[in-house]
This record gives C-alpha cells, structure tokens and sequence, in this order.
C-alpha cells in the first residue's frame, strides 16, 4: 500500500477493540487501523484517510459482519455526537473500563488499579445543555452538528435522545417559528435546561448582516438504520461565516432599543407572519434593529424562561437579553445553582448529584477543614462542602462566572467562602502554603498546569480530589502528584452515556 496522506482503496478492518477516545482498532496489511466505527469481533470496510508507516486512520464505509451485540442507534445522527448508541450500556461501560485501566497502568505502572464504576441514572435524556448550528435548507432552518473531523460538512439533527424531551419538544417550536419568519440571522442555537426548574433557556448566537447562503443535502450511511442521516456540506462561500465557531465581524454593531410601531406591526396578535419588512439579506442598521425586535416578540411565544443573543462583532461579542431573564436555577445536593448562558457546569446533573453526596461520605468532614477549590466556576464543590468545612477558598478567571459564583453563595446564605479572581497558576502556591487539608481540583481537558503541580507538590493537602474529563492527561499529572501523594481510589462517573467520553475523581491523600 502506497503511504501518504490519503488512499482510494478500500480495506477490510477486524475489529479487535475499541480505544480512547472511542476509536475502533483492528490492523491491516501489517499495521493497525483506528477507525470511527466497529465494535469488537466485527469486519469492517474501513476507507484510509492518514496512512502512517506504523498505523492508519481511517473512517468506516460498511459493515461486513456485524456482531450480535450491535443494536440500532435511536438518533440518526449518532455518529456526530454519541457513537456508542450502537452499544448496550452495560458493553459501554465495560469498554470505557477497560480503556480506563490501559491509560493508567501505562502511565502509572501500578500493580494494580483502585477503580470503581458508577453508572449514570439515566442512559438518556440526561443532557442539560446542547449546542447546534443553524442551517436553511429550501427555505427551511435546520439544526446540525459538525460531522466529525470537517468544519464544512454538518449532519441534520432531528431529534436528539441525549436531551429531555421537553427540549427537543422546545427546539422543533422554535424551527417552526423560525420558518414562518423567514428570520435568518441566528447561526448557531445553545438550549439549556434545568433538571430542578424544568425551565429552558436559549442562547442564540447572532451574525445580523451575515450572508445567508443555500446547503447542499446529501446521505451519509446509517449502518444500523435503512433511513440514513442527512449531512450538509457548505457551498465554499460561507466557510468564513459559519464552518468557524469564532465570533465573525459584523458591518453595523446593532443595538436593541424601545420598540417602536414599525418593528412592533410586524407580527400581529395572531403569532408571527413572514413579512417583507423583515429581508434575510438586510444591511442596514435599521433592519438590523427590527430583526432583533422582531426576534424578541417571537421568542416571546415559546415556554421558556429566557432567550439571549451572543451578538457576535469585532472584539468581544455582545450578550444581549431577547426575553424573559437570562438564568436558570439548577439544585444539587441542597445547594441551588444560578447558571447563565455561557456558564460551564457539568452536564449530566444527576450523575453530579451522585458524586458530590460520594464526596461527603468520602471526606468524613469535622467542620475544621480548609477546603480549596483551584478551578471552582459557579461553585460546583466549593458550594456544596462550604457548611461543612471551616473556610473555602476558590479561585475563578472567568469574571461572568465569578459574578455567578458570587450570587450563588448569597442565594445558598454561605459565608465562609473566599473568592480569588484569577488563573489557578497565579493562587495555587499562595492559598496551598497557607496549609489546606483539602483540594480539588477540575481542569479543563488539557490538565493541570505546572505551577499547580508545583504547588500542589510543594504544599501537600492532607486530601486531594482531582476530577478530569480527560482521562490521558489526568493520568500525567497523578504520574507527578504521586511522588508525595497516595492513590486511593479512582471512581469512573460516566456523566457521558452513548458517548466516548470519560469523567474520573481520583482520590489521593498525602503520603506524610
């Protein structure tokens, strides 16, 4: 086989396992195969996209023997977002564990692994937050996802059975909504939901002068389903406007002002009509008012407790509310969570609900311990142990979180919270030399950062909790943490059901 960036021919691939993060891996004319799809004990036909000299990657065009174990997957769009809807939960639990054990063994090279599985409450309908692109297709808004590895290609999404059908209930409203409109200025939409209000926020991410262009349909195979799932590919034009997720620079900056009778005649007292006042292709900045105006009364319709704008221009982007108030309030463990547009918070709040009342039991708290929180957000632990510890200190860079966080811990009456605005690098020596008996710690995927390990090094907390969406580098930095620390347990949470994705707390405690 000719080496190099991509190969036409075709190769039948036997599926020996799946890997992390959620490929298949099987091996092909002396070499191994990661591939999209196939689980293991299955020949698939695999098309070579990298050839390597050791290994190829490639994506799956046909199954050509199935294993007894597969089962068809209940959205269409499975393979652009959940992969593992082709597997019963108890197999995906059982492949996540074993991809589990080979990362930390190599990396830590224990002799053996003190790990637990706690399986999420509910396989489906757990999401409590959800990103789309918006795409018109013959005059009719569409909602997509990115198919995996392209920024021109998206998949349709009809319905998506990760989220609560409340939602998906919400979302095909707001299509239809948006069709009798004509409204085209939303590129991409973000619904969150509250499990505790069983409210719907929308976030609705704006480009006004933004050209609209048409998208080509085409099929892309459904292995498990005779339907097949629709997949859009951009017309090259608009792979600046919309293939990127980065803001985009808008002609006029618009504005939302009192609404005036022009703008307010556009829909009457029946519900919204498709008005010529209203052109998809508008530039100016009049228009650009009555869109968003226009936007306002029709969101105003839907059952939901708030929509906002992310007003996308140069520089930083506008948020600007549309409806209703720009917060949820979520509750976990007794402690409610105020949560705004773009506030990160764990997604499956049940499965967090489990894990935080683990934590208490865990920690065995007296109500003297100082509790450090270096990645603490909206509050998510901090909150939750705040009445049980002496005093917490948790440090936060994003200010649209701390101003949340702060709200929060008037809501729940928490005085002995200390806020640090800034990176973890700049607070992790400052607040562990003070001597901390507890820390955790929540990354983004890319780790911990080496001032931290330094400091958590340094200034060893008689506890350690380290929560990681990214088992990898998780098992990196434990491979630095133990040399003063002791690894007690590792506890598998799967917040993520039908997808790749792995959430693990390892629980250390300092050797002296």
């Amino acid at each position: 086989m000719k080496t190099g960036k991509t190969e036409e021919k075709m190769i039948p691939v036997a599926i020996a396992k799946v890997v992390y993060p959620g490929k298949s891996l099987g091996q092909a004319e002396g070499k191994a195969v990661f591939t999209d799809e196939g689980l293991p004990g299955e020949l698939v036909l695999v098309e070579p996209k990298k050839i390597k000299k050791s290994y190829i990657e490639g994506t799956t065009r046909e199954i050509l023997q199935a294993s007894p174990r597969r089962q068809k997957p209940r959205c269409q769009h499975y393979r652009a977002c959940s992969p593992y809807q082709v597997m019963d939960y108890e197999d995906q639990l059982a492949i996540k564990k074993n991809q589990l054990e080979e990362i930390f063994s190599r990396q830590l090279r224990l002799d053996s692994l003190p790990l637990t599985i706690i399986p999420s409450p509910l396989p489906w309908g757990y999401r409590n937050r959800a990103h789309f692109h918006l795409l018109w297709e013959d005059s009719r808004p569409r909602l997509a996802y990115h198919q995996p590895g392209s920024l021109q290609e998206f998949v349709r999404v009809e319905e998506c059975f990760l989220l609560p059908e409340k939602v998906n209930v919400l979302l095909l409203r707001l299509l239809s909504l948006l069709e009798t409109s004509g409204l085209k200025l939303i590129k991409e939409v973000e619904v969150r939901f509250s499990f505790f209000s069983k409210e719907i926020l929308l976030v609705l991410f704006i480009e006004p002068d933004g050209p609209t262009h048409s998208e080509k349909i085409l099929l892309s195979k459904d292995f498990s389903s005779s339907k097949g799932a629709s997949r859009i590919f951009l017309d090259s034009s608009r792979n600046a406007s919309v293939s990127s997720t980065k803001p985009q620079r808008l002609r006029e900056e618009p504005s939302l002002e009192p609404l005036n009778q022009e703008s307010a005649e556009i829909f009457s007292a029946e519900g919204p009509k498709a008005s010529p006042l209203l052109p998809a292709s508008s530039t100016s900045r009049l228009n650009n008012l009555a869109h968003l105006q226009a936007l306002s009364q029709l969101l105003a319709s839907l059952p939901i407790a708030g929509a906002v704008a992310i007003i996308r221009k140069k520089g930083k982007p506008e948020e600007q509310v549309l409806f209703g108030r720009p917060l949820l309030w979520e509750e976990v463990q007794g402690r409610r969570y105020g949560l705004g547009p773009q506030t990160f918070f764990q997604v499956n709040v049940v499965s967090l609900d489990h894990l935080l009342r683990d934590l208490k039991a865990i920690l065995s708290l007296s109500g003297q311990e100082r509790l450090a929180d270096l990645y603490c957000g909206v509050g998510t632990f901090g909150l939750a142990l705040a009445s049980q510890v002496a005093v917490v200190y948790g440090v936060e860079l994003l200010p649209a979180n701390i101003a949340l966080l702060k709200k929060n811990l008037q809501e729940n009456q928490i005085s002995n919270f200390i806020v640090a605005p800034g990176m973890a690098s700049q607070w992790a020596e400052k607040i562990l030399s003070q001597g901390i008996d507890i820390a955790i710690v929540d990354p983004p995927r890319r780790g911990l950062e080496r001032e931290v390990t330094q400091a958590l090094r340094r200034y060893p907390s008689r506890h350690l909790l380290y929560l990681s969406c990214h088992p990898a580098t998780q098992a990196r930095d434990l491979g630095q943490l133990l040399q003063v620390y002791e690894l007690q347990a590792i506890r598998f949470y799967d917040f993520f059901p039908q997808t790749p994705h792995i959430e693990t707390l390892s629980i250390l405690e300092a050797k002296n």
